[in-house]
């Protein structure tokens, strides 16, 4: 029954963003204003489906919270308060995946043979920064959080699987999502990061933190012309800077898990 079970809400919850889709097609785009702004502004599509999928999220645990007294949205997904020490590890962690991440995509035989890896980036980069970071940064991160770490990663751990198990579980299950191959891979590796974060920090503020640090810094860097003086480093420069990246996010995990003292968590309800 719990496999039943499983199977069937991961289905609703990927229904919601499904229906968010067929909803921005039917009604959202026949909007002229839209449309344009839509066209000169690629993440505008994530804002407005984002946020549909997201209401439509809350309307299906309002359905189960009021006819089966199952527990709300936030309370599952645990948006609890993280600490102060949290924080600082997880600017860090956030800042050296960024950095591994704009290292990683310069590096010549990449660039050349994947080059799905800076289209990535340039899919976000429209008239508008401010959209790109609203897109990217504030609804994708929100979205993508609450509905992999927070509801997927749950509802496998919820049937008694292994951490481990459920955690390369859902991991596919996000890269499956992603828009290329080189991608996926990546998403694969950062969802099994974000997984140990929140396991240790048993917060879904603590993964959007750092998610939003990843993206706003990805962006911004892009932005600012960065990612060209990056590219005229040789390789052996960017395939150090990578290495180090990856290390000093180890190294940080390393020392959240074997920090004696918990993060204080205040766990109290906050009903959809």
């Amino acid at each position: 029954m719990k496999w039943i079970r499983l199977v069937l809400n991961i289905v609703v919850y990927l229904a919601t963003f499904y229906a968010a889709m067929i909803i921005h097609d039917r009604v959202y785009i026949k909007f002229d204003a839209y449309k344009d702004m839509l066209d000169r502004n690629g993440p505008m599509w994530m804002i407005t489906v984002l946020t549909t999928s997201y209401v439509l999220l809350l309307g299906v645990f309002w359905f189960k919270r009021f006819f089966f007294k199952s527990e709300g949205l936030f309370r599952m997904c645990r948006f609890q308060p993280i600490s102060r020490s949290a924080v600082g590890w997880l600017t860090v962690t956030g800042i050296l995946c960024a950095v591994f991440f704009v290292s990683l995509i310069q590096i010549s035989f990449l660039k050349s043979n994947f080059p799905a890896l800076n289209e990535y980036v340039e899919i976000f980069m429209g008239d508008s920064f401010v959209i790109t970071l609203l897109g990217a940064v504030v609804f994708g991160v929100l979205y993508e959080e609450t509905l992999f770490r927070g509801l997927i990663l749950n509802e496998l751990r919820r049937t008694g699987m292994p951490l481990v198990a459920a955690m390369i579980i859902h991991a596919l299950v996000y890269a499956y999502f992603q828009p290329s191959l080189p991608i996926s891979c990546i998403a694969f590796f950062l969802a099994i990061m974000y997984t140990l974060i929140y396991n240790r920090l048993q917060s879904i503020w603590a993964t959007i933190y750092t998610a939003a640090i990843v993206n706003s810094l990805i962006f911004t860097l892009r932005k600012l012309g960065a990612y060209d003086m990056i590219a005229k480093w040789n390789d052996i420069a960017l395939i150090a800077i990578a290495l180090l990246s990856i290390a000093g996010i180890i190294s940080i995990l390393a020392i959240l898990y074997r920090s004696d003292k918990q993060v204080q968590i205040t766990r109290t309800e906050v009903p959809v």
